[in-house]
């Protein structure tokens, strides 16, 4: 559902993050339509820490969208 190019290590944060969420999520999202749009879109990551139903952000979610985070905007994989 990315219809633009992105840099490779973008495409490596986006595919954890799509994997970890499910695509049918992943392609409805703000973050896929700011990709196709071309503008912003890396720190869209970090708004996914809740786990469904909940109102509460995750530990371990929170961890992992800061590494993807770091992933999208420098290419390199902190956790």
């Amino acid at each position: 559902c990315i219809t633009r190019d992105i840099k490779p290590y973008e495409a490596a944060a986006v595919l954890s993050w799509s994997y970890n969420v499910g695509a049918g999520a992943a392609c409805k999202s703000t973050l896929v339509k700011k990709i196709n749009a071309g503008v912003e879109f890396c720190s869209e990551l970090k708004r996914w820490v809740f786990a469904e139903g909940s109102s509460e952000p995750l530990k371990g979610l929170t961890k992992r969208r800061a590494a993807e985070y770091q992933m999208c905007t420098t290419g390199k994989w902190e956790s």
